[in-house]
C-alpha cells in the first residue's frame, strides 16, 4: 500500500504534526524535480493554509510544475495568472492554463501572444469576450 505525500501530510499516520519539517521536506524534494512535492508546496504556499501566503514562491514553484506537464499545476498556475498572484494579472494565459487541464494537453510553450494566428481562439476572446466580463 503506497502513500504519496498529499495522504501523508492529511492523515499524519499517527505523528504529531510538525508543518515547519514538513516544508522542510517538500522543499527538499521540490528542489530534486519532484513534481507532486512542487505542485503541494506551490499550493501551500498560494492558499496560505500552512503557512504565510506566499505568491512569488507560489508562482515559481507552479511553474516549474506546469512546464513538467502537470494537469494540476498548469490549472493552478492558470489561477495565479488569472488573479495576478505573484505575477502581473493575464487572463489570456490563464485561459490557455486552465485549458490545458484537459487530457492530453501540456503546458505550452513557448507561448504566443493573444494576436499570434496559430491561436485565433483566444484573439477572440481577448478581443471581445473579456473586456465586456464583469470583474469579480
Amino acid at each position: 500500500m503506497g502513500f504519496g505525500f498529499r495522504s501523508i501530510d492529511r492523515t499524519r499516520l499517527g505523528v504529531p504534526s510538525d508543518i515547519p519539517k514538513a516544508i522542510s521536506l517538500y522543499e527538499k524534494a521540490a528542489a530534486q524535480n519532484f513534481v507532486a512535492a512542487q505542485v503541494r508546496l506551490g499550493e501551500i504556499y498560494l492558499n496560505g493554509n500552512l503557512v504565510a501566503p506566499d505568491y512569488a514562491k507560489a508562482f515559481a514553484l507552479l511553474e516549474t510544475a506546469a512546464r513538467q506537464g502537470n494537469p494540476r499545476g498548469a490549472m493552478l498556475l492558470g489561477q495565479v495568472y488569472r488573479f495576478g498572484l505573484g505575477t502581473e494579472a493575464d487572463p489570456i494565459e490563464s485561459y490557455a492554463l486552465v485549458g490545458s487541464r484537459r487530457p492530453g494537453r501540456t503546458f505550452p510553450s513557448p507561448r504566443p501572444s493573444a494576436t499570434s494566428p496559430s491561436r485565433p481562439c483566444l484573439r477572440l476572446i481577448a478581443t471581445k469576450v473579456l473586456p465586456v466580463l464583469p470583474r469579480s
